[in-house]
């Protein structure tokens, strides 16, 4: 049995503020990090005149740079797999991102998808009728490119597919090119 919607929902919004709660520790983190780094420029007194705030402020930042590790300029962990998945996204054309798309909207994808993600696709394009397929889309040729992908391009294929991202990604990586 399911949860009533109301609680879903509840548990929706926690989960949405739980995210937001983490953003704003890592923009903090982020902002003490370069106070520190005025204060090394320009002194802990000009610092925080040019902040706008109190020097037992710039202090409690530079002490909360000072306990974080060294950085290293890589984005969240969220932002770091969307754009791992928008690097490594294989080009689809158009027949076969659609033929794709139906397969994944209509295949329960579980985790055991993320230990054979090309094969488990390729599998799923072979059982298609040939009919079920695009115009333009040929079954072999699908099922071979599918089994081309790395482990980290199939599943960026699957997160494309599942949030309908993947005409975005591809514009972007053609824009780029």
């Amino acid at each position: 049995m399911s949860d009533p919607k109301w609680l879903a929902e509840a548990k929706a919004a926690k989960d949405r503020m739980d995210k937001a709660r983490a953003l704003v520790g890592v923009a903090a983190d982020e902002r003490a990090m370069w106070i520190s780094r005025g204060v090394d420029e320009v002194g802990r007194k000009q610092a925080a005149a040019m902040l706008e705030m109190s020097i037992g402020q710039v202090d409690k930042a530079i002490a909360r740079a000072r306990g974080l590790a060294r950085p290293t300029g890589l984005p969240t962990g969220e932002d770091l797999l969307w754009r791992l998945y928008e690097l490594e996204m294989p080009e689809l054309a158009e027949p076969e991102r659609r033929a794709l798309t139906a397969i994944v909207r209509s295949t329960f994808l579980d985790p055991s998808w993320v230990e054979q993600p090309a094969e488990l696709l390729a599998q799923e394009v072979e059982q298609l009728d040939p009919d079920e397929l695009p115009a333009g889309c040929e079954q072999a040729v699908l099922v071979q490119r599918c089994r081309s992908w790395t482990r980290i391009q199939a599943l960026a294929v699957l997160d494309a597919l599942t949030t309908g991202a993947a005409p975005a990604a591809q514009q972007e990586q053609k824009e780029i090119a």
